[in-house]
């Protein structure tokens, strides 16, 4: 009798792992028919489609119903039987040439011979249904992503898809157009599918390191291509971290060494991502870095916010970059007749910057010396300063350093105190 080649609908792998082709098993319940496998794919990629091609072998005209099951496996090792999948039935027709309309020869699918692409990329195709029937066309292949990848095409109806295609792996492949039309033998067509981007490496990268607060990390970009390449390169770095960009530009069959600067923060070990780009394709290698130093230099400072007639609001701003907390009181020294209120009294939090207003009244009068201030912390550091006054405002502000500070802590203090009087009469 005649036989046929049904096809039946693409298989989906939706994890994220490869899925690897066991078994597959095409039968039927029919006597008039035998049902077998012919030719399928080995493996499908993460989130893509393949596409299994079965042999029916008729001794009548009829139409019967044929049956497929898969089993496989994927690349982490988690096993998928039969019944895992779900058994999937399709509809065998078999006919003599009468059931077979003259409008099929006319049914056009135009589509490039090849496309050569660089990350996602557009391919147009044009079809030509003049049949009387709705037809499908099925789009997959090894390794490639696409969408759509199922094209209905009602009867009697012409139209222009624009299909997203961008290859997962290697650097070629081929997108085949499976085209089914019931009572239609249509032959499927293939455009072959190339990287236009060539490979790079990322090389001598340090796997570990270890790093001061300030440092730099250096790594060699080999472009294996015969042309010049544009590449970006950044890092991935831990919160309150800091680490820059470089584009740099790397002609064909050689290679750059760059280094990228890092501002690291508190000691420890951390994870961290060097990125490499270069048309759509990026490289990443993970580097574990290991900071010994501890950030130990507390900033003070105090500016003036407002000020009103006899009265100066003062904040004071506290940035505590180190791994412990500290508490202390503000002491400021006034000049006669003056008054000091709100809470002197801080507390910051490590590696937090924080604000204390502190208000002072004064008595309007012109003044002409020196306000003793300190800061004094509950582990024993003191830090003195002083703000000198004149008519004009502030005439001068110091920063001391620490006094009387243990060597165990070894902390650096700095204070400004900036203050602006508005002296009237």
């Amino acid at each position: 009798g005649s036989s046929i080649t049904a096809k039946d609908g693409d298989g989906i792998d939706n994890s994220n792992n490869k899925f690897y082709i066991d078994q597959i098993r095409v039968y039927d319940n029919d006597s008039g028919i035998d049902s077998r496998e012919y030719n399928s794919f080995s493996s499908i990629s993460a989130n893509n489609t393949g596409t299994i091609t079965a042999r029916i072998t008729a001794n009548a005209d009829r139409s019967a119903t044929a049956y497929i099951e898969v089993t496989g496996h994927y690349e982490n090792g988690r096993t998928c039987n039969a019944t895992d999948i779900g058994r999937e039935s399709f509809l065998v027709e078999v006919g003599t040439g009468s059931t077979t309309t003259d409008s099929c020869s006319d049914f056009k699918l135009d589509v490039p011979s090849a496309k050569s692409i660089l990350g996602q990329e557009e391919i147009t195709v044009n079809i030509d249904n003049p049949t009387n029937k709705t037809g499908t066309i099925r789009l997959s292949g090894t390794n490639l992503s696409v969408s759509p990848y199922t094209i209905e095409i009602p009867a009697n109806y012409s139209v222009t898809k624009r299909v997203q295609v961008e290859l997962l792996e290697g650097t070629e492949s081929f997108l085949v157009y499976n085209v089914s039309i019931n009572g239609c033998n249509i032959s499927s067509k293939t455009t072959k599918i190339t990287s236009a981007i060539t490979s790079f490496e990322v090389v001598d990268y340090p796997r570990e390191k270890t790093i001061g607060l300030n440092d730099k990390i250096s790594f060699t970009i080999k472009n294996n291509s015969g042309t010049s390449r544009d590449f970006k390169i950044s890092m991935n770095v831990p919160e309150n971290w800091n680490a820059n960009e470089k584009s740099v530009v790397i002609p064909g069959n050689s290679d750059r060494t760059v280094s990228l600067s890092v501002e690291a923060g508190k000691k420890g070990t951390y994870s961290t991502l060097l990125l490499v780009e270069s048309a759509g394709k990026t490289i990443e290698k993970e580097i574990e870095l290991t900071v010994t130093e501890e950030k130990t230099k507390i900033k003070v400072s105090a500016e003036t916010k407002t000020s009103a007639l006899n009265e100066l609001e003062l904040v004071i701003i506290i940035d505590n970059p180190t791994g412990e907390g500290i508490n202390g009181n503000l002491i400021i020294d006034l000049p006669e007749n003056w008054e000091l209120e709100g809470d002197t009294s801080i507390s910051v939090e490590p590696e937090t910057k924080k604000e204390f207003s502190i208000y002072l009244k004064t008595d309007g009068k012109d003044i002409e010396q020196e306000i003793p201030v300190s800061l004094e912390l509950d582990n024993g550091q003191k830090i003195d300063s002083k703000a000198e006054f004149t008519q004009q405002g502030l005439r001068t502000a110091f920063a001391l350093l620490a006094e009387n500070v243990p060597a165990a802590i070894g902390l650096i203090i700095i204070i400004i105190i900036v203050v602006v009087l508005l002296v009237r009469k």
